[in-house]
């Protein structure tokens, strides 16, 4: 009965989490890109590339909080939790998106904001360079010269989720070389208000056993 009650939760967590991460995740789509709190000065003649790098992020980052709300807070879910059914409750009939259990077995495996952060950074990192294509949309305008080193930078807030994503580009056009390095997006996610939520109910259940 205790198991059963366990499952009970967190299938209605997971449900909460996805449903709220899609409805903001929608509402953000009819926005217009905005900066994190500063505005970098860019370049005229290089605005299109900064516009097209921070599309990218801001897509990649979509799709990737996407997943973590599927996935109860994770974007690439532990061997040991895929290796073992009971672990997680599947989303579809394949099993492809799975919700992992954040309490299994008198452990709790509740994925630590930090680490919810590292995993979306890896994705943005991971996916970037073959969504900017190599920047061959502009090598008809720009000599475009990308570093190997991206590091993004990802921290949920009340209200938001930042991202600051550190990657040098040489931009060459006619004789004059411009550098970028920095690029900001932000997305009207409050995720660390939805998993404080979701902790907090997770941990009160096991306490009070409501469902049990």
């Amino acid at each position: 009965m205790k198991k059963r009650g366990q499952i009970t939760i967190f299938i209605i967590l997971g449900i909460i989490i996805l449903i709220s991460i899609g409805i903001a995740v929608y509402f953000t789509t009819k926005e217009t890109i905005k900066p994190i709190k500063k505005t970098p000065i860019i370049a005229e003649e290089v605005q299109p590339v900064y516009d097209y790098v921070v599309n990218c992020i801001n897509e990649i980052s979509k799709d990737g909080l996407t997943l973590l709300g599927q996935q109860g807070g994770y974007i690439t879910i532990p061997t040991a939790i895929q290796r073992t059914p009971d672990s997680f409750v599947a989303a579809d009939p394949r099993g492809v998106v799975k919700t992992p259990l954040w309490y299994y077995e008198g452990e709790d495996r509740t994925p630590p904001l930090n680490f919810m952060e590292r995993e979306l950074a890896a994705y943005i990192k991971k996916r970037l360079p073959e969504c900017t294509g190599n920047f061959e949309a502009f090598k008809e305008q720009y000599n475009i010269t990308a570093s190997k080193e991206i590091i993004p930078i990802v921290t949920f807030t009340n209200e938001h989720v930042l991202i600051e994503t550190i990657w040098q580009l040489k931009i060459k056009r006619f004789e004059r070389t411009t550098t970028l390095d920095r690029f900001t997006t932000s997305h009207n996610v409050r995720l660390k208000q939805m998993w404080e939520m979701a902790n907090r109910a997770m941990k009160t259940e096991n306490k009070q056993q409501w469902f049990e």
